[in-house]
């Protein structure tokens, strides 16, 4: 697996019910991150390093970064695949 694979097994969940809009992330992140329509929202998770300082500066504790379980999965069988060969 090349490292830049590594940043788009992760997975960026904002939860609205937490978010008052006030957009730390987007100055945090502004390739994951922007605003419609007065709430951010996760605009590409691909280039999530998940260095997680979205997470850790959000003033609402609304912001989550995890790994994506169905790409991990994925990434776990093509590795085995390879090594079968």
């Amino acid at each position: 697996m090349r490292p830049k694979d590594l940043f788009k097994m992760v997975e960026v969940k904002i939860d609205l019910e937490k978010c008052d809009g006030c957009g730390t992330c987007v100055d945090i992140c502004p390739t994951v991150y922007e605003v419609r329509n007065g709430k951010p929202t996760v605009l590409n998770a691909d280039y999530c390093l998940a260095c997680m300082v979205c997470v850790v500066e959000c003033p609402n504790n609304a912001i989550e970064i995890s790994l994506d379980e169905k790409k991990n999965r994925e990434q776990e069988e093509r590795v085995r695949g390879r090594r079968r060969t």
